[in-house]
């Protein structure tokens, strides 16, 4: 599902690469001032290094100047960082072989497991991964699948449907044929906060110091979060301070 505002993580960098501020958008007081200068916005939510079911990350990352007496508006466009896996299996597969598993595996090290009948998509980092399969006939034999894949897209969804050929000719080949598509399904509208919706649908009725928009930016899914704003201005003091 698409976060909310009140889920992403602001961290705010000077010119030095210093923090100067981070914390939940919620937590951002509009009244707070920066220093004249060089600054980096970065908007973040979830960790593209925790893969599995329901985990999507998003990042984005945006520079602004802050000047002397002067209000700066920062728009952060932040775009999903992760691949998305799903997997399924066609009716000859599934009348064919009366249990199936697959695995995502990096490095020999487990990412995440589709039982049979799994429809979740599974959020992982794309540079480098192995979908393995295990099924099992009705009479107990066992048949492995075995692939690896290497820079899969972000922002962009994998759909594996497995199928098997070669019934009944002696030798059985299992072999998934893959969509890409964008996650636009795994990331529903519909699943957002209902205060987020409203906002979204009132937006041009609203008035306010508008300073900082998070945009949830998915391919052909875009969306923008109005709630949290950033006011960020300079003031003569700050000017002072710097020289």
């Amino acid at each position: 599902t698409l976060p909310g505002s009140d889920d992403f993580v602001l961290t705010i960098n000077n010119s030095a690469g210093n923090v100067v501020w981070r914390g939940k958008a919620s937590e951002w007081d509009p009244a707070t001032k920066l220093m004249v200068g060089e600054y980096r916005v970065t908007a973040s939510y979830g960790n593209i290094e925790d893969e599995g079911f329901d985990k999507p990350c998003f990042e984005g990352t945006q520079t602004f100047t802050i000047k002397n007496k002067e209000t700066s508006q920062v728009t952060v466009s932040a775009s999903l960082a992760n691949t998305v896996i799903k997997i399924a299996c066609t009716d000859n597969l599934k009348n064919y072989y009366k249990d199936y598993t697959f695995k995502l595996a990096r490095n020999t090290a487990e990412i995440v497991t589709f039982a049979k009948g799994e429809s979740r998509a599974a959020f992982i980092d794309g540079y480098k991964g192995t979908v393995n399969g295990t099924f099992v006939t009705e009479s107990g034999a066992e048949k492995t699948f075995s692939k690896d894949y290497t820079g899969l897209a972000a922002a962009t969804a994998y759909n594996m449907v497995f199928d098997v050929a070669g019934v009944g000719n002696g030798a059985i080949g299992i072999g998934p044929h893959i969509h890409e598509s964008s996650p636009t399904e795994e990331l529903n509208k519909s699943d957002r906060p209902e205060s987020t919706r409203s906002l979204l649908q009132q937006r041009h009725h609203t008035w306010c110091l508008l300073l900082l928009s998070i945009k949830v930016d998915t391919m052909k899914l875009s969306i923008l979060l109005w709630r949290h704003l950033l006011h960020l201005e300079g003031s003569e003091e700050d000017a002072e301070d710097k020289d």
